[in-house]
């Protein structure tokens, strides 16, 4: 007898999500030879953001709160959406675009020239892009 979980609570989405995950951070050879690089924490907020490889992973762990436009200081390159825990194939509610290229924005802060990028962060969400030069 094999246990199985109860469909309606969705664990088997979690489990999908983290099968891609899992197989982009293999295909990208993400955890070869890199280490990772935090970008962003905010234990008030309940967001962290960093960078492994060629790949920045933005999580926001938050219950109920959404953040439109958080910019997201980032290397100079481009940057494309490759997985997003909010996409329907993994229970999410489809609120994030998916396949989209992110902007990059040059901002003065002080006498340094910044590289952000303004991305949408749905409560409970995880997502990755991926940095081309």
């Amino acid at each position: 007898w094999a246990l199985r979980d109860n469909p309606d609570l969705l664990y088997w989405c979690m489990g999908e999500f983290d099968e891609a995950a899992i197989h982009l951070v293999t295909r990208y050879g993400a955890l070869e030879g890199t280490v990772p690089r935090r970008l962003f924490v905010s234990d008030r907020h309940k967001i962290l953001v960093f960078e492994r490889g060629s790949l920045i992973f933005l999580f926001n762990f938050h219950g109920s709160e959404s953040v439109a436009d958080f910019p997201v200081l980032v290397p100079p390159g481009s940057y494309r959406l490759v997985l997003n825990s909010d996409d329907e194939l993994f229970g999410g509610q489809g609120r994030i675009q998916p396949d989209q290229t992110l902007p990059l924005q040059a901002e003065m802060r002080g006498n340094e020239i910044c590289h952000i990028i303004k991305v949408y962060l749905p409560c409970r969400t995880a997502m990755v892009l991926e940095r081309t030069v």
